[in-house]
């Protein structure tokens, strides 16, 4: 091989090694969305409440949160409150999974968060969070839809 090939070859390699990753994205891409169902928060009592989230995919593919409300379910849930919006919620890693970032919530016990809350998200827009502790005691379960339903492009 002679130093033009093998020169040429390094710079390839490099290049390669060097390239940014592709970061997981929502499909479709440009929509405004709504999350909605049950929620348990678990700050020395449990709230059982009704939970809805509204939000936008992006053109780049990434989910931003704009709203959070809790209703419902025990006579304080109208109490608990969503701060520090909006939330970023990226897709990945992989085809199921992904990540509401900075969630902060004051309940009337405290403030939970911030923190990063990994969900699952299946077939037909169902969406699970799963005890997610958010500092410096909380733990947050819920199970939720989407609509419309979003999916992970790798």
């Amino acid at each position: 091989m002679n130093l033009c090939a093998c020169a040429a070859a390094a710079l390839a390699m490099v290049a390669a090694l060097s390239s940014p990753a592709k970061a997981d994205s929502f499909s479709p891409t440009n929509i405004t969305w709504t999350m909605k169902g049950k929620v348990v928060v678990n700050q020395l009592v449990n709230f059982q409440c009704n939970w809805t989230l509204s939000g936008i995919v992006d053109a780049a593919g990434v989910g931003h949160v704009t709203g959070s409300t809790f209703t419902s379910g025990t006579p304080t849930c109208g109490m608990i409150v969503s701060t520090n919006l909006p939330w970023t919620f990226t897709a990945g890693p992989g085809a199921s999974l992904g990540v509401i970032r900075a969630v902060t919530i004051t309940t009337p016990v405290g403030t939970c968060g911030p923190g990063d809350v990994p969900v699952s998200i299946g077939p037909a827009g169902a969406v699970s969070i799963n005890a997610v502790m958010l500092p410096p005691n909380c733990k947050l379960s819920a199970t939720l839809t989407i609509t419309p339903a979003i999916v992970i492009v790798p």
